[in-house]
């Protein structure tokens, strides 16, 4: 995944994003949650909200953006879903962002997709 958006990326004149521990624990967590309640949402476990979640990793964020998808069978179709929805290609062409964390679960209506993106502070 992180390819496919680097490369939208790289043809938006944006610096490439890379994978951050940190960030893929907190998309992983939320991708499990979204699946165990078979429900696409920005709203995770508690409650939360991507930018708690993102902290709670253990991320230090200045900025960060969430992208979720439900249905697409691979990561590059859910990077083009987010490329053909105009917030979320502000999201995945947001030059400042220089982390990502992936997270992916299968499930009823999935599989489950979750993009986190971020730059620290």
């Amino acid at each position: 995944m992180i390819a496919a958006v680097n490369r939208f990326r790289a043809d938006a004149g944006c610096p490439p994003v890379r994978l951050d521990a940190a960030l893929t624990r907190a998309a992983r967590a939320h991708s499990v949650h979204m699946a165990r309640h078979g429900r696409l949402t920005h709203t995770g476990a508690g409650s939360s909200t991507p930018a708690e979640r993102v902290r709670s990793a253990g991320y230090r964020a200045g900025r960060s953006a969430e992208n979720i998808a439900s249905g697409p069978d691979t990561p590059e179709a859910a990077v083009q879903l987010w490329m053909d929805s105009p917030p979320h290609r502000d999201a995945l062409l947001t030059c400042g962002y220089s982390h990502a964390g992936v997270g992916a679960e299968h499930g009823d209506g999935g599989p489950w997709w979750t993009l986190a993106l971020a730059a620290r502070r």
